[in-house]
């Protein structure tokens, strides 16, 4: 379909509403229904009613499910308010008949029969020697429709997609939809260039978005730079409710050691199964805030910690012990005085940035006397007022 300016572009349909969509912005670069990661994509309304954003202001985001648990959109539905992206609209799109055209081709199977995704889009692609355009048009470069036996191999090798022995059923697959507002930068981005206090602030608003969220009986399990996000005028916008869960429920459909491991509560690394509690989100908000700051002035042992916490392949214990090297350092911080030491662990060249770590000490030095490497034990009073005791602390820098 064309758009307003006479420019062909794809459109999906989430509850009768349909959305242009264009500029990828996430996921696997082949069609984005047969992978199982999600994709997201810039999108606009084809006919916005009056009081939408007409422009590319908005977010489509598809994917499938892997284990059954509650939709996101019902989560950001329960959630709408202060820090937490806006919600226009999702659905859920149920694949039931033999004909699956959420599969690249068309794989027959009988109902109720196992269906080997990565096998079938292997032969077909060899069928037609890699020369195909994907079947919603979400990727027809003529990179991908003439690719050449080398980028076939390394497509049927991509880690991104499905194992071999990833499989669905037939009639049990269910895809879901969501429609919500684009907050063009994630936390790391937006935090970076500010001054001293619209810094501080976006740290605050953090901890105030999560304790939003905690206080509607939610759990988000996922906070990272990319799932806390940051608009055009420095409002902080929580998105991506894929892990989260009701607070004390059993049954999430997700595993409790979930999310991003670099922000995940230290505790949760251990070895003893832990039932999630806010008092982890509040501790993941930390550690964004930890994250942030030290990726930019984090030089030695600092910087030896955080490839660590963040590099690829390494194992949990390793993690949890760097997460605790870290904590420790900053507990070091004589907030009063800048000592030499801190040249070994901090690169403090620019101004707001001692004044960010006197901060992040001061959170650091509360997690640890409230015992946050074993998991809040005796606590119980920090955890119902942890968010609170956080914001606070940041406040006293802001109004310095």
């Amino acid at each position: 379909m064309k758009d307003p300016d006479g420019i062909r572009q794809q459109v999906v349909t989430v509850l009768k509403q349909q959305f242009f969509i264009k500029w990828q912005q996430e996921g696997p670069a082949r069609d984005h229904l047969v992978s199982r990661r999600t994709a997201t994509f810039k999108a606009k309304p084809v006919n916005p009613d009056r009081w939408q954003e007409t422009g590319w202001d908005w977010c489509f985001k598809s994917s499938w499910v892997q284990a059954q648990r509650r939709h996101e959109g019902e989560f950001l539905k329960d959630t709408q308010g202060p820090g937490v992206i806006n919600l226009l609209v999702y659905d859920t799109a149920m694949i039931e008949d033999s004909n699956d055209s959420t599969v690249f081709g068309r794989r027959q199977c009988s109902s109720g029969d196992p269906m080997d995704i990565i096998n079938a889009f292997g032969r077909q692609a060899r069928r037609q020697n890699a020369e195909f355009v994907q079947h919603t048009g979400t990727q027809q470069s003529s990179e991908i429709q003439h690719a050449g036996q080398e980028r076939l191999e390394g497509m049927l090798l991509d880690p991104r997609r499905p194992m071999a022995d990833s499989q669905q059923t037939c009639d049990n697959r269910e895809r879901r939809n969501l429609v919500v507002a684009w907050a063009n930068s994630s936390f790391d981005e937006a935090t970076s260039p500010c001054d001293l206090q619209t810094h501080l602030l976006l740290w605050q608003q953090a901890f105030a978005a999560v304790k939003y969220i905690a206080d509607k009986g939610i759990c988000h399990r996922d906070i990272s730079f990319r799932n806390v996000r940051v608009e055009s005028l420095n409002h902080v916008r929580v998105c991506d409710f894929d892990m989260a869960m009701v607070q004390n429920s059993e049954a999430s459909g997700a595993n409790d050691r979930t999310g991003t491991v670099a922000f995940m509560a230290t505790s949760i690394l251990g070895p003893e199964r832990r039932k999630y509690r806010p008092v982890y989100d509040c501790e993941s908000v930390f550690w964004l805030c930890t994250l942030e700051l030290l990726c930019r002035i984090g030089v030695g042992q600092t910087r030896e910690n955080l490839a660590n916490m963040m590099g690829p392949g390494r194992s949990i214990s390793v993690i949890r012990s760097s997460k605790q090297s870290i904590v420790q350092s900053l507990t070091r911080v004589n907030v009063k005085k800048k000592a030499v030491w801190l040249e070994s662990y901090y690169n403090l060249a620019a101004p707001k940035d001692w004044s960010l770590l006197c901060c992040l000490a001061e959170l650091a030095k509360e997690f640890h006397n409230q015992q946050y490497e074993i998991d809040y034990e005796g606590a119980e009073e920090f955890e119902s007022t942890c968010f609170n005791r956080c914001i606070e602390i940041i406040n006293q820098y802001v109004e310095h």
